[in-house]
């Protein structure tokens, strides 16, 4: 018990000394609640289902430009808890372009004095971020990010360090076309794209050469006229499991609920009766509150910070 209140004193005090979001944090708030589907030892479904408190493994805090400036996360990878603190992500911005994130963790073993991790964002002239850095509270550099970008403002290029990097290419309506790794400018693995009418099609292919190579595909289906997914399979010949995830919207385009099949086999199934191969393994409710006028643009930036924030 001494352990939570501490541990929720800690949460509490965060924002403080970070950045002082009282006026801010409650304009839109998404609240992601995940729910595990569980089974008996036939692997049948039965009733109970995890999360019955309905806590959150995630809140997100937005600006009324869309803006993530604060993130809270509950659980961990040793205790997955929902009461227990995990981080807590504190985004600063000044002119809508993001200078700086400072992130707060909680230790597995209930150590309320957690690393302070700190990222500086390094912009161009057209607002772009060129540069990441993120160090260790002792200022040490941990990691640093350098971005390119092609004439029509696409991401083209990102470099890990003198070793590692990322080259992207679009086509001439902005839709990516690929995806590579390389190491010591040797190709380590690739995503080929392509688009037939509302779907988008990945083909993934590792080149280590170490007898264990992987291919994947991914099919990821829009709403016609939208660019919002509403399916997405992906299918690993390696590991031989296939996922499917499904999206729901509210009348406003808000995504309200993530729901995640798997199913171990590499076959591409119809559409139609992909329910009786599939097992529901999970969902995610996703609730959001705004207070502030909706726009097109809100709906759009919500809509990517719960895509990127869904396991």
């Amino acid at each position: 018990m001494k352990r939570f209140i501490t541990i929720l004193i800690f949460s509490i005090s965060i924002p403080i000394w970070g950045q002082n979001l009282s006026q801010k944090e409650g304009v839109v708030r998404i609240k992601m609640i995940s729910h595990t589907i569980l089974r008996d030892k036939n692997d049948n479904l039965i009733k109970k289902i995890s999360n019955m408190a309905n806590r959150p493994y995630r809140y997100l805090y937005l600006d009324t430009l869309g803006n993530l400036i604060k993130e809270v996360g509950y659980g961990n990878y040793h205790n997955t808890d929902l009461r227990i603190l995990d981080y807590v992500t504190i985004h600063k911005y000044e002119e809508s372009k993001i200078i700086e994130s400072i992130k707060y963790e909680i230790y597995y073993d209930g150590d309320t004095s957690p690393p302070r991790y700190r990222t500086e964002y390094f912009h161009n002239e057209k607002g772009q971020v060129i540069k990441e850095v993120e160090k260790y509270s002792n200022d040490s550099i941990f990691m640093q990010l350098d971005y390119a970008y092609d004439s029509a403002g696409n991401q083209i290029k990102i470099d890990f360090n003198d070793n590692t990097y990322y080259i992207r290419t679009f086509d001439d309506k902005g839709r990516i076309l690929s995806l590579q790794q390389f190491y010591k400018n040797n190709l380590r693995w690739e995503y080929l794209y392509t688009y037939i009418k509302t779907s988008r099609i990945g083909n993934f292919k590792t080149y280590y050469n170490d007898g264990k190579e992987d291919t994947r595909r991914e099919i990821v289906l829009y709403k016609k006229g939208n660019p919002k997914r509403i399916e997405e399979l992906c299918i690993s010949k390696h590991s031989g499991l296939s996922e499917l995830k499904k999206y729901s919207y509210n009348q406003s385009g808000l995504i309200t609920r993530v729901k995640c099949y798997r199913k171990f086999g590499c076959e591409e199934d119809d559409d139609d009766d992909y329910k009786e191969k599939y097992k529901l393994e999970y969902y995610i409710n996703v609730k959001t509150k705004i207070k502030c006028k909706t726009t097109k643009q809100l709906v759009k930036k919500i809509y990517k910070t719960i895509l990127n924030e869904t396991p």
